[in-house]
């Protein structure tokens, strides 16, 4: 079952709404302000603003978070609608989850 998953969904949303982002490693230092340009499985590209939109590849298993930047109007939109094999909540037959046995009684 094909899904899509939350970093593509938050990256995704970023990217096409040109936002800021933080991005933090897990060496303690941090781009602000860039843009996310594309990404990939492994790599993140970015934008600097300063000096002349230099673009940054980055490596994700060197990123701790990415988050907003300050001030940033960000609101995750909802997942797609099972479209296609795409699922955004677990699928249950009859809209509602399943009961639990009472075991014990």
């Amino acid at each position: 079952m094909n899904r899509i998953n939350i970093q593509d969904q938050f990256l995704n949303q970023v990217r096409r709404d040109k936002l800021k982002v933080v991005v933090e490693f897990l060496s303690g230092s941090r781009l602000e302000g860039v843009r996310v340009l594309s990404f990939d499985n492994f790599c993140l590209l970015l934008e600097r603003a300063e000096p002349e939109n230099v673009p940054v590849l980055v490596y994700k298993h060197a990123v701790a978070s990415i988050r907003p930047a300050p001030g940033s109007k960000f609101r995750l939109a909802p997942a797609p609608v099972e479209k296609e094999g795409f699922h955004n909540q677990p699928h249950f037959s009859e809209g509602k989850p399943p009961e639990k046995e009472n075991k014990g009684a």
